[in-house]
């Protein structure tokens, strides 16, 4: 329990002669009351070399979810939330917020013993730049 955080940088090179692709992600997470959890990713990203379209893409993710007293599929841990993803555009001429992509619904996340770990969403847009709906399920284990 208790805040963490971290940073994140990543660089992408071109498989063709576009654009290399650098990142950088401030990651951001906290339990607070008991059995609440929120995250936070803000995501800076810019185009390299040649093709590039400078500016930087700008990209917000929120997700709170708490613990559920669920003993199913062999765990205990089980949380249930609900989060947001925005995708701003790039900072040379940001759109409106209605041709911006911003999803928004549930999450379910499960864990084990032994680090494995189950995330899967549903998320449908809620501006005409976002699209209708998405599907997510993240298997991971944890070191």
């Amino acid at each position: 329990s208790g805040f963490n955080g971290g940073l994140r940088f990543a660089y992408g090179f071109a498989k063709d002669d576009g654009p290399d692709e650098a990142e950088v992600r401030l990651t951001l997470t906290d339990k607070f009351a008991g059995d609440w959890e929120w995250r936070s990713n803000l995501i800076a990203e810019i185009e390299t070399g040649d093709g590039s379209d400078g500016g930087v893409d700008l990209e917000l993710r929120g997700q709170i979810s708490r613990a559920i007293n669920v003993s199913a599929l062999g765990s205990d841990d089980w949380r249930l939330g609900v989060e947001v993803f925005s995708e701003l555009g790039n900072s040379r001429n940001i759109p409106g917020f209605d041709d911006q992509a911003h999803q928004v619904g549930p999450v379910v996340k499960i864990g084990w013993d032994n680090g494995v770990f189950v995330q899967s969403a549903v998320r449908v847009g809620i501006t005409g730049g976002a699209d209708d709906s998405m599907a997510k399920v993240f298997i991971g284990r944890e070191f």
